[in-house]
């Protein structure tokens, strides 16, 4: 019987890649999934001079590309021809969005092969 994956345990899974991630490139983890009444961090580590405060965001990318691969056979006539290639965007909201209206983007090209 296959084990169904909760977004839970993916979340986890990411928190988890995300700390050996961090701690091979020199960080020191200090604590994960603090929450208190205002919000909750995933991560927070140091490095230097640096408390850092990492968000995880984790995608099980079988769905997006079923999902895909269901868009590509359905609109065939239109992009039979095409090659698939499966990106990533990550939009980060300053604290004070909605008066700023400011955020970053970054964009990773073919980011899951």
């Amino acid at each position: 019987m296959k084990q169904l994956i909760t977004g839970r345990l993916i979340g986890r899974l990411g928190e988890d890649i995300a700390c050996r991630y961090l701690t091979l490139k020199g960080f020191f983890i200090i604590s994960r999934n603090f929450t208190c009444r205002m919000g909750e961090v995933d991560i927070i580590a140091k490095k230097g001079r640096f408390v850092v405060f990492v968000e995880v965001k984790t995608s099980a990318m079988r769905r997006c590309a079923i999902a895909a691969n269901y868009f590509l056979m359905v609109h065939q006539h239109e992009f039979g021809s095409y090659d698939m290639r499966m990106d990533a965007c990550l939009v980060m909201l300053a604290p004070n969005f909605r008066t700023t209206k400011k955020a970053s983007v970054q964009y990773i090209p073919d980011a899951f092969s």
